[in-house]
């Protein structure tokens, strides 16, 4: 496996202190996050410590990594939506009609592609990205219920609002898979692109249950559920295929293949998340998170051949799991 790109996170708690209304920046105060950090003495030496990932950072290095701070851009790429119940609402009332439409719907082929787009202003080469699955639990059984026309019609809705919401989040279709999506939210932000999947993922699930389900449901079609596998890491952007076939560009590199292993262990209603992942969150977000034990045969293995860990996002419930 080739090797996992990981990059340091410090968490901080900001507090502006001015603001200058003409050319609209603001100077603000940045403190550790005390709840993740606290610093200790050994051998006559100040280290912080790092409560979630039980390691030690000599002040001399700490010093090292703040002083790479200055002149770094910072990127605010705060989600687009800020009801999703009232979003959910609005994209299920259009889905509900499109159901009830006869025939197929003429969609405007003149429109770019802009996720295409994306991946060609990123350019060709190893860039950090964060990748999510989106898996459609037993969709082939369900194509086999269903009269043809029918399924292809119900999948066709429901990937098509996968991929919608995803954009709410600064992601970004990478292919549609027939029973699920890939969806890819690339630099910059990397850090915070992690915590974005994240809000995407549950927004993702809520869509599913608690929306598109009820469409269904009425309208004599089978409930979905749905299982979410995300990763992070190095991948590599470059053009493939032939010009006598299909040719576009791609995301190539193990953080693709392991968000799809990765949903393909969790049971419907699950978002699973590889190591990287969990490392590059917030720690607020890590909290809602467990491990969980992977198939003890052909796993993967990280940088020091140990099995790559997955974590389940969890709550208090007694088996530890979110359904919805």
């Amino acid at each position: 496996m080739e090797e996992k790109y990981s990059r340091v996170r410090l968490d901080f708690k900001s507090r502006v202190i001015s603001f200058n209304e003409q050319d609209r920046t603001f100077t603000s105060e940045l403190t550790l996050d005390s709840e993740r950090y606290e610093w200790q003495e050994h051998g006559g030496e100040k280290y912080l410590y790092d409560k979630f990932d039980n390691t030690l950072i000599s002040e001399k290095n700490f010093k090292k990594l703040i002083s790479q701070i200055p002149g770094k851009p910072i990127y605010a790429e705060n989600k687009e939506v800020d009801d999703i119940s009232t979003y959910i609402r609005v994209r299920c009332n259009l889905l509900e009609k499109r159901l009830l439409e006869q025939g197929e719907i003429e969609l405007d082929t003149h429109e770019k592609d802009k996720s295409e787009q994306l991946l060609q202003q990123i350019g060709n080469g190893r860039h950090g990205f964060v990748l999510m699955c989106v898996d459609i639990a037993k969709s082939t059984k369900l194509s086999t219920q269903l009269p043809l026309d029918q399924y292809a019609k119900m999948m066709g809705e429901v990937i098509s609002e996968i991929g919608e919401i995803s954009t709410k989040f600064h992601g970004q279709v990478l292919k549609n898979t027939g029973d699920g999506v890939i969806i890819y939210f690339s630099e910059p932000s990397f850090m915070l692109k992690n915590d974005l999947a994240i809000e995407c993922a549950l927004a993702i699930r809520q869509l599913v249950y608690h929306g598109i389900n009820q469409i269904l449901l009425k309208h004599d079609y089978p409930a979905l559920g749905i299982r979410i596998g995300v990763d992070s890491g190095d991948a590599y952007v470059r053009m493939v295929g032939s010009l006598e076939s299909k040719r576009h560009k791609d995301i190539l590199g193990s953080t693709v293949n392991l968000a799809t292993k990765i949903q393909s262990v969790g049971e419907p209603g699950d978002i699973l998340i590889g190591e990287v992942t969990e490392r590059n969150l917030h720690s607020s977000w890590r909290q809602m998170f467990s491990q969980i034990d992977t198939p003890p045969k052909e796993w993967y293995k990280n940088n020091e051949g140990q099995s790559y860990k997955v974590f389940r996002l969890i709550t208090g419930n007694k088996d530890g799991r979110i359904l919805f």
